[in-house]
């Protein structure tokens, strides 16, 4: 499923690509690279401070990392490091994040709701 939901989240970027429309527009891809790769560390970093009993990133630091566009760095973290994966609340959280970027890349959130 998580794996399913990441190819479609990617297709709008593909298209893009494929289209020529990142020429002139490559701030997403710019911004959801950096906020990604802050996410995989911010979720490394936590999980590094688990193992040693030490200070933890806050759940709701992480998932608005997520939200700022670093869910791919998310998802990959939480697939590399198997971090967060056991927590319904948090998984719930963070699918809903997902969802929410795919509606506003495949245009399924009204006009007047999107950020431009």
């Amino acid at each position: 499923m998580a794996l399913l939901i990441s190819l479609l989240a990617g297709l709008p970027f593909l298209l893009g690509l494929l289209c020529g429309w990142y020429i002139n527009n490559w701030w997403p891809l710019l911004a959801y690279g950096a906020m990604s790769a802050a996410s995989f560390v911010a979720y490394g970093l936590d999980k590094h401070r688990a193992r040693k009993s030490q200070l933890r990133i806050p759940e709701k630091v992480l998932l608005l990392l997520d939200l700022a566009g670093g869910w791919p760095g998310g998802l990959l973290a939480q697939r590399k490091f198997r971090h967060k994966t056991r927590k319904a609340r948090f998984q719930v959280l963070f699918w809903c994040i997902v969802l929410l970027h795919l509606a506003l890349w495949f245009g399924w959130v009204p006009a007047w709701l999107r950020l431009q």
